[in-house]
This record gives C-alpha cells, structure tokens and sequence, in this order.
C-alpha cells in the first residue's frame, strides 16, 4: 500500500481494528497454531485485493471432509432420505457462514471475525470444542478490501456491495453468492460496523 493510501486509512480507521494488509498475516499465523483452521484467497476484488476465506471446525481427517461434503450433497439431492439417515443426523456439521465488512468503511466486521477465529483456533474451553466438533463455520474475512483501504462504503468500482447481491456484478458479490450456495449454510451473520465510531 502506498503511503499516501495508508495515510487515508489511517484517518478512517477506527482505534484497535486491524489493517488490510495485516490481515493476511494474522491468517497465516492462526492457521499455523491450529489444526482447526485452514484459510485460502478466494478470490480477487474489483481493485485486484486478494479475498479471504477461512474455515474453523474441529479437525478432519480427508474421509472424515470427504463423508460431510456427501452427507451435505444428501440434504441438497434427496433431503427426504436425508431426515431419517442416522449417521447423517448423528454426525452432519451444521455449516453457519459469516460475511464480514461488506461495507469498506465498516471495518469492525472484520475485527470481529478475526476475534472470533482466534478464540475459536486456540480455545480449550469445552463449549468451543462441541460447536467446532458440530459445525463449520465458513468465514469471508473483509469482503470488500477496496472500501477497506480507501475508507469507502463501496469498492473500488464505485459498488455498495450490499446493494450489488440482486445482480451480481462485482467479484466480491458473487464470491458471497458463491460460498452461500457452496456452504449451504443453515445461518448467515453479516457483520456489518459503525460509519462513525
């Protein structure tokens, strides 16, 4: 990020709310302290800015994500069958997603998320382990890092991404219409923020 950038965010960004560009790291750091957590870019936004998603459940081995991903084919494909498949019913990880900083100038979102990854990769109270144990929990880190950086409401291409779900017309819009589709996920959390703190 070029300085004069950095300056203009430094103006919007509220005290103790992390930084684009130290999202990524922070990411690489709790994915390499826990087994829990695994994170990718998903995508770029319309100003080129890598997109993250991170995923937090109890640790799988591959037929254990290999059984969960048919068991959710199951719900989708046959969703009769699926109500009366004991081992479906017993072990199927509920998915919950969260979307986080749809707005650029909305940066707590983001702050939340991190918080909430955080506690969940390194937690040993026994209430975390049960939820990680039953659900997974899909996270879109800052789904708009172009309004992020610029302190805008929208990205760079001039879109309130909020706005943009009816038509998806930006790659940040369709990568939220992606993962909701992908994830089928039983609850959606859209973190939003303060416009001024």
């Amino acid at each position: 990020m070029n300085s004069m950038a950095r300056r203009m965010f430094e103006l919007v960004e509220p005290i103790g709310v992390i930084p684009y560009d130290e999202i990524a790291p922070k990411l690489n750091a709790l994915q390499a302290a826990s087994n829990r957590v695994s994170v990718r870019v998903a995508g770029k936004s319309s100003g080129g800015r890598d997109l993250y998603v991170a995923t937090v459940t109890w640790p799988e081995t591959d037929a254990e994500a290999a059984q969960q991903e048919a068991w959710k084919d199951k719900i989708e494909d046959d969703p009769v069958a699926a109500r009366t498949d004991a081992a479906l019913l017993a072990g199927y990880k509920t998915p919950l997603f969260i979307n986080a900083n749809i707005h650029g100038n909305e940066c707590e979102g983001t702050a939340a998320a991190l918080r909430v990854i955080e506690r969940w990769a390194t937690s040993t109270d026994p209430a975390v382990e049960t939820l990680l144990k039953r659900n997974r929990i899909t996270i879109n880190v800052t789904s708009n890092p172009d309004g992020r950086v610029l302190g805008t409401r929208p990205n760079e291409a001039g879109y309130d991404l909020n706005r943009d779900l009816t038509i998806i017309s930006q790659p940040e819009s369709r990568l939220i219409r992606d993962l909701t589709v992908q994830t089928q996920s039983l609850f959606l959390l859209d973190l939003h923020g303060y416009v001024s703190p």
